[in-house]
């Protein structure tokens, strides 16, 4: 049987790893919940070969492991070179540069890879440019959309970023997003793309646990504290 070979490119929160990597420094990232349950599955497809290629200015030099979920995870030494740090809120070169040294890396692992798809997670960084540069049929997700947050917060890496992200919304022929608001901006965007529905992977705890019992009455927040994730409607309307 000849397997789909599926390329991700993508943030992975590289730290569950525990031993599996040479590191430089250890640190803690974003928990990429619905990364981590979507490859799990995936991984265990016999007709999908999932390799995940992410970028960490963590570790020593590029290293590939074969995760025990059944999927190959690629990791590229990235940030400062021979520092092992990523570059500062205040002097992001890289997102100044276009990400044009993080976009090369990416790419030509995605060559080594030779996969029959690439799947770009997220607009805010290298990956969906590099997804674009790869010239392999190709796909987007939406995991957050940088023209808003730079309305909301606004910095000067979201303010040298929403431009790129629009530049990978219109070159892309295939977007996926998770809510109508989204899929909405994208199509705004790129009135010729495919709109898909991805909705995000589920932990599979979360369909182990007696939920249905009436007795039982649970509300689950999952996000950070920032305004914009809305824990504090959440409080006010417990109250209420």
């Amino acid at each position: 049987m000849t397997k789909l070979r599926i390329a991700w490119l993508t943030q992975y929160p590289l730290y569950t790893l525990g031993n599996g990597l040479v590191w430089a420094r250890r640190r803690l990232s974003h928990p990429s919940s619905w990364i981590v349950s979507l490859a799990r599955a995936l991984g265990r497809r016999e007709a999908i070969e999932l390799h995940l290629i992410t970028l960490c200015p963590w570790v020593r030099g590029d290293q590939t492991v074969a995760h025990p979920d059944g999927y190959m995870l690629h990791v590229l030494d990235s940030g400062i070179p021979f520092l092992h740090r990523g570059f500062p809120g205040y002097a992001p070169l890289d997102a100044l540069t276009g990400y044009r040294m993080e976009r090369r890396q990416l790419v030509a692992k995605v060559g080594q890879v030779r996969p029959d798809v690439v799947h770009a997670h997220g607009t805010e960084y290298a990956y969906g440019l590099a997804a674009m540069d790869a010239n392999y049929p190709w796909v987007v997700s939406l995991q957050g959309i940088i023209a808003d947050y730079l309305r909301t917060n606004p910095s000067l890496v979201f303010k040298l970023v929403a431009p790129l992200e629009k530049q990978v919304l219109r070159g892309a022929k295939f977007i996926g997003g998770r809510t109508h608001f989204d899929k909405g901006y994208a199509a705004k965007v790129n009135s010729k793309a495919v709109i898909l529905d991805f909705p995000e992977a589920m932990n599979e705890c979360f369909f182990s646990g007696s939920w249905k019992d009436p007795g039982n009455r649970r509300i689950l927040f999952v996000g950070s504290g920032e305004e914009p994730k809305g824990l504090h409607h959440l409080i006010d309307a417990l109250g209420r």
